[in-house]
């Protein structure tokens, strides 16, 4: 091999790291790695960046690969909370915000369905009763807000959850109807 460890995941690491690991188990020169960065020659080196990834192409969290009650911890008003993502990036360019550089100003939702299966497996087999979602901004598309919150509904998962939004998306009316399905905490931005 041409580098030398550590090897830096530039962006989102879910394609990079996965495409290193191919490499590296394969003696695949690393160089041909997209969005990855290391000593080369004793020098700091940087491939191509790595195209940010179509949410839906990756798959739902199999939490059988970890313990998740080491990362279950109590939050505002929930005793057994856990951090999970609906969508990553934001469109919108705040100066305090490293989404520009990051995820290239593109906003990307997961399926709805990915993230009630997370929520659902973590429901019924380690007792969540809250959800933060870490989103840049949390479902920035009402249609899908609504979808998430009858979703919940449906598959009869009663927890409190939060998010992060920006200031103007919703209603007193969509702030109501989210209230309504669990929705106890906002961080607005």
């Amino acid at each position: 091999q041409t580098c030398a460890l550590p090897i830096f995941s530039i962006g989102e690491g879910e394609i990079n790291i996965f495409n290193l690991l191919t490499a590296l188990s394969s003696g695949t020169d690393v160089e041909n790695v997209r969005g990855i960065a290391y000593l080369k020659d004793g020098a700091p080196y940087k491939t191509a960046p790595q195209p940010v990834a179509d949410l839906a192409d990756l798959p739902v969290l199999d939490f059988s690969l970890c313990d998740p009650n080491r990362y279950i911890h109590s939050y505002m008003c929930c005793n057994r909370m856990m951090y999970l993502y609906s969508s990553k990036g934001c469109t919108s360019h705040c100066t305090f915000c490293s989404n520009p550089t990051f995820h290239c100003n593109s906003y990307r939702m997961r399926p709805v369905d990915y993230v009630i299966s997370e929520i659902k497996y973590l429901y019924d087999n380690h007792n969540i009763d809250g959800v933060y979602f870490s989103d840049e901004c949390w479902y920035m598309n009402r249609k899908y807000m609504r979808e998430f919150c009858r979703r919940l509904d449906e598959e009869n998962i009663h927890i409190y959850w939060g998010c992060e939004l920006r200031c103007g998306m919703y209603t007193a009316e969509d702030f109501q109807y989210m209230y309504d399905h669990g929705m106890r905490w906002v961080m607005l931005g």
